[in-house]
């Protein structure tokens, strides 16, 4: 349960108030030691919810119900573990910006108290490797797959060298092709979705320890079909333009006694 009330001064008289409350309830089941589901809804109440465009538009609704998560995982032999289903994802090391998490078409807040974005709709395949401490993962996205074409794939290497670990990704995803002018749109602050068009993306990110300092480093490169993205782009390969997007960052952590910890740190954030 988490419950919160702000307020926000903008360029219109007054101060505009919100109270976007949220509850989470799940259901985990777990019939033998090798198979688990899991069923996670989100409730939000916001009861002084206003109109983007009042006079013009109804207010948006007071509650929202979600599915937050639905999936059920498995494993072959003790050693392939699947996961199919509506389930959290997030790739990355940074704190605040995450280049290479691109399998969520959204970005996480880096204010938020938590990660509220939901889960991702895939079929995920996980093969560690514990005699060298690698893992590869394997992910089929069937998000917005409206036939075959719509179907995006990622993979992923994850390893340790020494102190460092490291991350290797590419993705190649639907993503969809909105109107951010029309008024249903501006009303709800979300833009409405027009159809759907493929992203591809490569990244490597990396995190190591560095004396008493956590270092983290993230770079990716992400090919999209747009012609205002041409002012941005780091390479084109076709129709499609390269955009580049890095951070690197650093952090020191001491945790004064058992139970609580402080942290300060700073992280860069490169986006042409």
């Amino acid at each position: 349960l988490y419950l919160r009330f702000t307020g926000q001064v903008d360029d219109r008289p007054g101060l505009k108030l919100t109270n976007p409350n949220l509850l989470d309830l799940y259901v985990d089941a777990r019939p033998n030691e090798r198979v688990r589901g899991y069923v996670r809804g989100r409730l939000t109440y916001n009861p002084i919810a206003s109109s983007f465009l009042p006079g013009l538009v109804e207010p948006p609704d007071e509650t929202n119900v979600l599915l937050d998560q639905l999936w059920l995982k498995f494993d072959i032999d003790h050693t392939l573990f699947i996961t199919a289903g509506k389930q959290p994802i997030r790739w990355g090391v940074s704190r605040l910006w995450n280049p290479v998490d691109a399998v969520n078409s959204s970005r996480r807040d880096p204010l938020a108290f938590f990660d509220e974005r939901s889960g991702v709709p895939m079929v995920k395949l996980h093969l560690p490797i514990e005699s060298i401490a690698w893992n590869i993962v394997a992910l089929g996205l069937i998000s917005g797959a409206g036939d075959t074409e719509d179907l995006g794939a990622a993979l992923r290497i994850e390893g340790v060298l020494s102190t460092v670990e490291f991350g290797l990704s590419t993705i190649a995803a639907s993503r969809p092709t909105t109107d951010p002018n029309s008024i249903a749109s501006m009303a709800a602050q979300t833009p409405e979705i027009l159809g759907y068009h493929k992203e591809y993306q490569v990244g490597f990110d990396l995190s190591a320890g560095i004396w008493e300092l956590d270092v983290t480093a993230e770079a990716a490169l992400t090919f999209v079909k747009d012609e205002a993205s041409t002012q941005r782009e780091l390479i084109s390969a076709g129709d499609y333009s390269g955009l580049f997007q890095a951070t690197i960052g650093a952090s020191y952590m001491d945790k004064y006694n058992a139970n609580d910890y402080f942290m300060v740190g700073a992280e860069y954030f490169y986006n042409r």
